[in-house]
């Protein structure tokens, strides 16, 4: 008989069964994105993530290249830090919550 691990905020259950099973559980690290909420629309993620892209395609070799950075992961993420400080948000469905 197998000791059961007990169940832990990193655990996902994948299969709906009553009886024990190792195989139904897996380990997994939440999001970034899952802990914020999102205070930037679809079309403001994706100017940011092309300029970030673009900053790092045509500016390579330099310092300010790194800046590229913070468009593209916070497009990809869909939080600003900023915008949150403003009070700002472009994300239509955060706006009528």
């Amino acid at each position: 008989m197998h000791a059961r691990k007990r169940n832990s905020p990193w655990t996902i259950r994948l299969l709906p069964t009553d009886e024990p099973s190792f195989a139904s559980e897996i380990p997994c690290i939440p999001l970034l994105e899952d802990n914020m909420f999102k205070n930037e629309g679809k079309t403001d993620r994706w100017i940011r993530v092309l300029l970030g892209v673009v900053i790092l395609a045509f500016i390579p070799k330099t310092n300010w290249a790194w800046l590229g950075l913070i468009p593209l992961v916070t497009g990809a993420v869909g939080y600003c830090a900023l915008y949150q400080l403003l009070g700002w948000t472009t994300n239509r469905a955060e706006k009528h919550a």
